[in-house]
C-alpha cells in the first residue's frame, strides 16, 4: 500500500511538473512570435522611411532643378533687354571690349551693361580707363552682379556663365561695335548674342567670351569649351531679340547659321581667315 501510495504520488506529482515545462515552451515560442513580429515592423518602417526619404531627395533635386532653370532664365532674358536697351541709347550693340589707346584690350561689354542692369552704383565704382584687374577694378571681382552667374553654378567666384559669341564672322567682333541693321543684312535672319557657358573661367570684367569656333564645337559637347548650360537637354541663348533653346542635338548646319553671320563668300573676300 504504501508503495502504491508512494507510486500514486510520483505519479501525481509527474503530472504536474510536465504541465508547467509544456507552459514555459508556449511563453517562449510567444516571447520569439512578438519579437519576431516587432522586428519585421521595424524593418518595414525603415524600408518605408526610406523610401519617403529617397522620393522626398529625388523630388527636392527636381524642383531644386526647374528654380534653377526658371532663375537662369531670367538672367538671361535681364541680359538680353538690357543689350536692347543700350542699342536703343546708343544705336549699335556694345563691343565685345574695351581697348586703351594701345589697342589692348581692358575690360568687357559686361561692364558697359552695367548701367542697363540696375547696376548704376557698381558701374561708378569702376574705373573705365583702368584695365579690370588694375589694382582698383580688381576688387570688384566678387561684386558679380547676380545676373551674371547661373545659380546651379558653384565655380570660380567672380567667373560668368554668360558669354558673347566673338569672331571675325560672329555677332561680336572685338572692339567694333555692331547695330541691328548690320547683323539683319549680313543673315537676313537672327543672331546669337549670348550664350550660356557652364565653367567659363571668365571673370565677369574679363574681355574674353567664346569664339565663333568654339561656339562651332556643337551643345553641351563633354571635353570641350562650347555653348553648355547646367540644366538638362540643352542651352538657352538670346538671340537678336528673343531668347531660343538649343537642344543638344541641334544640326551643325543649323548653329552655324546663328553664329555666323557672315555667309562664307563675304569671308572669302574680307579674307578674315575663318574656316
Amino acid at each position: 500500500m504504501i508503495r502504491n501510495g508512494t507510486r500514486n504520488r510520483s505519479e501525481g506529482s509527474a503530472g504536474p511538473t510536465f504541465g508547467v515545462g509544456a507552459g514555459w515552451l508556449g511563453c517562449r515560442r510567444q516571447t520569439r512570435g512578438r519579437h519576431a513580429r516587432a522586428a519585421l515592423s521595424i524593418l518595414v518602417c525603415s524600408i518605408s522611411i526610406a523610401t519617403l526619404i529617397i522620393v522626398g531627395v529625388v523630388g527636392y533635386r527636381r524642383f531644386q532643378t526647374a528654380i534653377d532653370t526658371s532663375r537662369c532664365n531670367m538672367n538671361l532674358k535681364i541680359i538680353g533687354l538690357a543689350l536692347e536697351s543700350y542699342r536703343n541709347v546708343y544705336g549699335s550693340y556694345p563691343p565685345a571690349y574695351v581697348c586703351d589707346k594701345n589697342g589692348q584690350p581692358m575690360y568687357s561689354w559686361r561692364v558697359l551693361l552695367l548701367p542697363f542692369i540696375g547696376e548704376k552704383d557698381l558701374y561708378k565704382r569702376f574705373r573705365l580707363d583702368e584695365a579690370w584687374n588694375g589694382p582698383h577694378n580688381r576688387l570688384l571681382v566678387t561684386q558679380e552682379p547676380t545676373c551674371y552667374k547661373c545659380p546651379a553654378d558653384i565655380s570660380h567666384a567672380g567667373a560668368t556663365n554668360y558669354v558673347a559669341i566673338v569672331g571675325p564672322a560672329a555677332p561680336w567682333e572685338g572692339a567694333q561695335p555692331r547695330s541691328l541693321e548690320d547683323l539683319r543684312s549680313a543673315t537676313g535672319g537672327e543672331s546669337v548674342l549670348v550664350a550660356e557657358m557652364v565653367d567659363s573661367g571668365i571673370i565677369w570684367m574679363e574681355p574674353r567670351d567664346l569664339t565663333e569656333s568654339e561656339a562651332l564645337q556643337g551643345v553641351n559637347r563633354p571635353g570641350v569649351r562650347c555653348i553648355s548650360s547646367h540644366h538638362p537637354g540643352g542651352a538657352w541663348v538670346w538671340l537678336t531679340g528673343e531668347m531660343r533653346f538649343l537642344q543638344d542635338e541641334t544640326p551643325a548646319l543649323e548653329l552655324r547659321s546663328l553664329v555666323e553671320i557672315i555667309p562664307n563668300r563675304l569671308r572669302r573676300t574680307k579674307g578674315s581667315g575663318v574656316h
